[in-house]
């Protein structure tokens, strides 16, 4: 995923707050300069972001934070690599037209709910 830690660079914690707030300081090794504090999100923050992520309708700073939510919890990033595929998958067939049946077939079975 682009955006992460890069190499030389590493992640220092404040440690001053719990751990679904902390504020991260990313250091750069070589030149020891600070260059950006990225804020750690809870996974409702995460998930309630997810599709403006995957449209690329957030901000550079919340994308941010969403890349290092992904990159720490695999419970998260696993739904986002979900719905990451199934939209290319989407994309891809979305054109693709169906049998008059199968849809007739499809809409009684949303009738029935």
């Amino acid at each position: 995923m682009a955006g992460l830690v890069k190499p030389g660079v590493q992640a220092i914690s404040t440690g001053t707050r719990a751990p679904e707030t902390e504020v991260s300081i990313q250091a750069n090794v070589s030149e020891g300069k600070l260059m950006k504090k990225i804020k750690n999100i809870r996974c409702e923050e995460a998930l309630k972001h997810l599709y403006a992520y995957l449209d690329q309708e957030i901000r550079p700073d919340k994308q941010e934070e969403m890349e290092k939510h992904f990159a720490s919890c695999r419970s998260c990033f696993s739904k986002y690599e979900f719905e990451k595929q199934l939209k290319e998958h989407l994309i891809r067939v979305g054109g693709a037209s169906v049998s008059s049946s199968f849809e007739r077939r499809v809409k009684e079975l949303i009738r029935q709910f």
